[in-house]
C-alpha cells in the first residue's frame, strides 16, 4: 500500500469512527448504540495500533477530537469508538462480539460518568482486561 493511499484511508477511517460512534448527551442515559464498534484489518489496523497507546492486542479505544469534556459546555457532545483491529475479517467479527458483550448497563453508567477521554479509555481497557 502506498503511503498516500494509507494516509487517505486513515483519514477516511477517522470519519467512519465519528459516524459510527453517535453523540453522547450528558443529560440522557448512555445506550450501547451510542458507542461505536468498528472492525478493520490489514494496514489500517496496524496504523491504529501504533498510534493509539491504549491499544490491546486486537482492541483499541478512541475518543474523537471533541472529547468528552462536557462540564464547561453542557451542549458539547463527545463520541466513543471501540476499534477492533484484526488480521482477518473472521477475527474482527469475533472481537466485535466480544467487545459488544462488554456494553452492560453498569459499564455504560461508568462511561457516562467519565470526565475525559483518558477516563473513557481506562474504563474500557479495564473491562477488556490486561495485555496478553
Amino acid at each position: 500500500m502506498r503511503a498516500q493511499t494509507v494516509l487517505e484511508a486513515a483519514a477516511e477511517l477517522c470519519h467512519l469512527l465519528e459516524d459510527a460512534a453517535g453523540a453522547i448527551s450528558p443529560r440522557s442515559a448512555l445506550s450501547a448504540r451510542q458507542v461505536g464498534l468498528l472492525a478493520v484489518s490489514g494496514d489500517l489496523a496496524t496504523l491504529w495500533a501504533r498510534a493509539e497507546p491504549s491499544a490491546r492486542p486486537g482492541v483499541a479505544v478512541g475518543v474523537s477530537p471533541g472529547g468528552l469534556d462536557m462540564g464547561a459546555n453542557p451542549k458539547r457532545k463527545g463520541r466513543i469508538v471501540v476499534l477492533c483491529a484484526s488480521a482477518s475479517r473472521e477475527e474482527g467479527s469475533a472481537l466485535l462480539d466480544r467487545v459488544g458483550a462488554l456494553l452492560t448497563p453498569a459499564l455504560l453508567r461508568r462511561l457516562r460518568g467519565a470526565r475525559d477521554a483518558e477516563a473513557v479509555k481506562k474504563i474500557f481497557i479495564d473491562a477488556i482486561g490486561p495485555r496478553r
